[in-house]
């Protein structure tokens, strides 16, 4: 990625109903095309701000409520994150 890190991982948390499955599904691809990787199935994580685009999606398909942002520095397994991300 070009993108500059500024050693701070976005992390976003997130439980979605079962009713609400298709969105869950859904929203997993998304948080992919937005450069997330998961961490653990309802866990992913970045480490470039993209809350803005993120929180707008989730508004609009009342979602929000299901989600909570998380940015961190530091984090286990940072070396093999690092490598993922191409970043360093």
């Amino acid at each position: 990625m070009s993108k500059k890190w500024d050693h701070r991982w976005r992390v976003i948390v997130f439980d979605i109903p079962e009713n609400l499955k298709k969105w869950r599904e859904y929203l997993r691809k998304e948080l992919k095309d937005l450069g997330f990787l998961p961490l653990q199935e309802s866990v992913y994580i970045t480490p470039f701000p993209v809350t803005g685009e993120l929180d707008e999606l989730l508004k609009a398909r009342n979602l929000r409520k299901y989600f909570r942002y998380l940015t961190v520095t530091e984090i286990d397994g940072i070396d093999d994150l690092q490598r993922q991300f191409k970043i360093k």
